[in-house]
């Protein structure tokens, strides 16, 4: 369970840098929409795929098992990326 709140951790403090937030990491739900009309960010489908992009140099997964729901929130990216490396 350790593992999974340091890489939820991870996934928020990348968030924040990728896109210049000026919100703390802390701050952002672990359910919390990141993207899309539900986010209270202000970012959109588009800005998706930065995150996307920035997060395929870090751990390599296979964008072909990307689903349309995999970067809704910090749960959703944590677990699709615990799958990708196998558990």
């Amino acid at each position: 369970m350790e593992q999974q709140s340091l890489l939820k951790q991870d996934i928020k403090q990348r968030f924040v840098s990728v896109y210049g937030l000026d919100v703390s990491p802390d701050e952002i739900g672990d359910d919390q929409e990141l993207f899309g009309p539900e986010s209270s960010f202000g970012l959109d489908s588009m800005d998706v795929l930065q995150f996307i992009a920035t997060m395929h140099e870090e751990f390599n997964f296979d964008l072909g098992s990307l689903r349309t729901d995999t970067f809704k929130n910090v749960d959703t990216i944590a677990g699709f990326l615990q799958e990708s490396r196998g558990g």
